[in-house]
């Protein structure tokens, strides 16, 4: 189904519908440019996050991919030093 969106028949090719497909492609193109920058952005900021961050499923409860200060703040009796 990829690229479907694109599909054109050569007997209805029109000013109008090609300049709305290349206007649609264009728009696309531009949404998935912001969506990479995005996670990019993300990403970093998750590399560099010391707090903690985690995965919380709030259908299942599950917790997952604990940084390790977090792990240890979630661990009771386990001492985290404070900022430099």
């Amino acid at each position: 189904r990829e690229g479907a969106q694109d599909y054109l028949l050569k007997k209805e090719i029109g000013t109008s519908l090609l300049t709305r497909a290349i206007r649609y492609a264009m728009e696309r193109h531009r949404v998935a440019a912001a969506l990479s920058a995005s996670e990019e952005r993300f990403q970093l900021a998750v590399s560099g996050a010391t707090a903690g961050l985690w995965d919380w499923n709030l259908q299942t409860g599950s917790r997952s991919r604990l940084k390790p200060l977090l792990q240890a703040l979630l661990q009771p009796g386990i001492s985290v030093p404070g900022p430099r």
